[in-house]
């Protein structure tokens, strides 16, 4: 089993690093340029009213009780071997000063209803609390830190998921931690302006050499962090891991 899972990442990293760098006006900057499907959007539902927020429908978008609009699709599905999906969900969240906060999750599996499931657990286990906790005030204290951190000078409060690590192997893996502070520490150097922010890391390695390293702020590469996880010792392996923190700077931190 873990051979064919071996295959399927090598087909992921592939088509990942294969690909040319995205156009700049790629990425969608309004709810007006993206929509949700029939497939993850109900189960964004779902996981969002089982967690106590109802929702009503828009269309393909969702409305909570507090006016956040969201909704979720599978956005690509990339090239596998034969009888594998590989894909990626976006689940999109409408700031209430227009912004688009996008979450983006890989999902693997041998259909593609398998690779949905996988990677709505792949969401749930880095990255719904948070945005539970931050824009919809529920308290999701067992599965994320909330945290005043000094950025450029202003107290903020800072909403961060547990680290999601993700190997296809049986070994024993300890994830390193000692990249976090580093990371935070280039954080806290960084000017950023009153509002909400989020961002999230994301190393992956295999066949003992980085794969992966991506550092997003407010959807776009943020380039400085990126360069502070690169320089990181990361334990060298011959299978695939990979390490992802998902967070949400908002104003109020206490002084």
């Amino acid at each position: 089993m873990f051979g064919k899972l071996r295959n399927i990442v090598a087909a992921l990293l592939a088509s990942l690093t294969g690909c040319q760098p995205p156009a700049v006006n790629e990425v969608p900057t309004s709810a007006t340029q993206v929509s949700g499907d029939s497939i993850v959007a109900p189960i964004l539902k779902d996981l969002l009213e089982h967690h106590g927020v109802p929702t009503d429908a828009d269309g393909t978008w969702l409305i909570a009780e507090n006016g956040m609009r969201m909704t979720g699709a599978v956005v690509k599905e990339y090239p596998s071997p034969r009888g594998t999906a590989n894909i990626q969900l976006d689940f999109y969240f409408e700031l209430e000063d227009g912004r688009l906060m996008i979450e983006s999750v890989g999902g693997l599996g041998a259909t593609k209803a398998d690779a949905v499931k996988d990677g709505i657990q792949n969401f749930t286990g880095g990255s719904f609390h948070v945005l539970l906790s931050s824009l919809f005030n529920v308290n999701a204290d067992d599965q994320i830190e909330i945290e005043n951190w000094d950025i450029a000078g202003t107290s903020r409060r800072v909403t961060i998921g547990g680290m999601n690590v993700r190997t296809f192997t049986d070994a024993p893996f300890d994830p390193p931690t000692h990249w976090f502070p580093i990371v935070q520490r280039a954080i806290e150097n960084t000017d950023l302006p009153r509002g909400t922010h989020w961002f999230r890391c994301y190393y992956a390695q295999f066949d003992n050499k980085p794969s992966a390293v991506e550092v997003l702020l407010d959807n776009n590469d943020w380039q400085p962090i990126i360069k502070a996880m690169s320089d990181i010792d990361w334990p060298a392996k011959d299978d695939f891991y990979s390490v992802r923190v998902f967070g949400v700077i908002q104003d109020g931190g206490e002084p």
